[in-house]
């Protein structure tokens, strides 16, 4: 999901989904490291190693606490049965009845029931409370924190597709999009100068993927910063070919070294990144299972 309208579905910043309940597909991670080929079952890429997404995966050194950014990556599917989505509907508080009841359509009407039951699934478990009782703060931007405290998060969802990313100790952000025809315009107005030299650099056939992987890294820098519409997406800049990386950023948000970016392909048809400010740290990405 997007923080702006532009160019995937531009619902709330904290929507989640529920258990995913068949086969998602692979899930590309690059981390500093070149984005291979999508594999053609289950799993995390880092480099040129396969890890099975079969049960619990982790991804990364096993340094000592401390060490390391830990971060837990969940995906799946947003569309359920009738009986699963009724079933999550209880965990809902009645602002959240109400929202889902403000949704044009049905279908939007019941993604939104089965992403905010889920999320709050997933997090009681970090919060060792019972999904209805996980309560939300929001910064004056919208970005949603547990109240009373807990792990760093940040949810998005686009077309059937949710991702949610948990950090214990780091500010984290996420952004997925499901890759559709584009205007030729919109990389003129969204991205800088640089970005939209080296974007059209690319080879035609891979002029919206790289749309798309530029997108996505922006969005989730900017979730991770929590700053919403008031950071322009022209005002940094980040890598579109090659290892993901910010190439400019402004003082005020630190060091470029200070943060981590992840490419993802959780699915075929769908572009993600993570944005994650590790201060240098390596990441650990987890598996969990749903």
């Amino acid at each position: 999901m997007s923080i702006r309208p532009l160019p995937g579905e531009a619902e709330g910043v904290e929507a989640s989904a529920i258990p995913e309940k068949n086969r998602i597909g692979a899930l590309v991670v690059a981390a500093r490291n070149q984005i291979p080929t999508a594999p053609a079952s289950p799993g995390f890429w880092v480099g040129e190693r396969l890890y099975s997404s079969r049960n619990r995966l982790e991804i990364g050194s096993v340094a000592g606490v401390g060490s390391e950014i830990v971060i837990d990556i969940y995906v799946w599917t947003l569309d359920v049965d009738a009986h699963e989505r009724e079933r999550i509907r209880g965990h809902l508080s009645q602002d959240e009845r109400g929202r889902a009841a403000r949704f044009v359509t049905q279908r939007d009407r019941e993604r939104f029931v089965a992403a905010r039951g889920r999320l709050r699934e997933i997090l009681a478990k970090y919060a060792a409370c019972d999904p209805a009782a996980v309560a939300f703060n929001y910064n004056p931007h919208g970005k949603p924190r547990l109240r009373g405290g807990g792990p760093n998060f940040n949810l998005s969802h686009s077309e059937n597709l949710a991702i949610l990313a948990i950090a214990d100790s780091a500010e984290i952000g996420v952004d997925l999009e499901a890759i559709r025809p584009l205007r030729e315009d919109i990389a003129e107005r969204f991205f800088s100068p640089t970005e939209v030299l080296e974007l059209r650099g690319l080879p035609d056939d891979d002029q919206v993927k790289g749309f798309y992987r530029c997108w996505t890294l922006k969005e989730a820098f900017v979730k991770a910063v929590g700053m919403g519409l008031t950071l322009p997406l022209d005002g940094f800049d980040v890598s579109i070919a090659g290892p993901p990386r910010l190439n400019r950023l402004a003082s005020e948000f630190g060091a470029k070294e200070d943060w981590s970016l992840v490419q993802l392909e959780p699915s075929p048809g769908f572009v993600g990144a993570i944005c994650c400010r590790s201060g240098g740290l390596s990441l650990h990405l987890r598996r969990p299972p749903t």
